[in-house]
């Protein structure tokens, strides 16, 4: 009698620590893409038909009048180039900013990479990190110059994380949102993930990093032949 009973408590922690495992699991599954005839790459055409506007912790300010990024969404990450038009720093005087293009245009060029993450799992918020492409550093952008105010350029470094939207629903379209105050990102990381993911400006190679918050919305498009998908969460 007391070997049965051994054997059935036996089981039922079993059962528990697999019960566990598999809530584990379900926790650390991350939001992915699926098209519609159920494949798991869409390349999203992204414009930002705003200013996007950066602010450092000490009142620096970059603004771009508008963007435009060309990405791939494959599953859960995400592969892109961003390019930000007519760029002004604006510290002491306003200076036009570039680090590709001519003078008259002063695009910033960036390279990034992404993936998707939830804010806040519970609610199926769900919310994209950018970062350099190449680095533990993650450049997003560097030799970007100011007029005549650095020689080696400034940088941009770091993470960033946004909301995407929307989720659970086959679409087309999706709007991408960051938001910051005074330097600070609104959302400084996924749940569960590591905390305070952000960006940092350097005037030049060498110097301190500075905090750096970003605020934009852009609207993706999928297109060429991926037809319809959606955000799962």
């Amino acid at each position: 009698m007391r070997s049965n009973l051994r054997a059935v408590v036996v089981a039922a922690l079993a059962i528990c620590a697999l019960s566990g495992l598999g809530a584990s699991s379900a926790t650390a599954a991350l939001p992915e893409y699926v098209s519609k005839s159920g494949g798991h790459e869409g390349s999203l055409d992204i414009s930002i038909p705003g200013a996007i506007t950066m602010h450092t912790t000490s009142g620096i300010e970059i603004q771009c009048k508008y963007g435009a990024m060309v990405a791939i969404l494959s599953g859960s990450t995400l592969r892109g180039t961003a390019r930000l038009g007519q760029c002004e720093l604006d510290f002491l005087g306003k200076y036009s900013c570039r680090n590709g293009g001519t003078e008259s245009e002063n695009w910033i060029l960036a390279h990034l990479t992404g993936k998707l993450g939830y804010i806040e799992k519970a609610t199926k918020k769900v919310g994209v990190e950018l970062a350099g492409e190449t680095g533990e550093t993650a450049i997003l952008a560097s030799g970007i110059h100011c007029a005549l105010l650095t020689t080696s350029g400034t940088s941009i470094i770091g993470h960033v994380i946004g909301k995407i939207g929307p989720v659970n629903t086959l679409t087309n379209h999706f709007t991408l949102e960051y938001a910051e105050k005074g330097g600070i990102q609104e959302i400084g990381n996924f749940e569960g993930g590591p905390l305070e993911q952000h960006l940092s400006f350097l005037w030049e190679v060498g110097s301190t990093p500075e905090r750096l918050g970003l605020q934009m919305t852009g609207f993706a498009e999928l297109v060429g032949t991926n037809g319809e998908g959606e955000i799962k969460a």
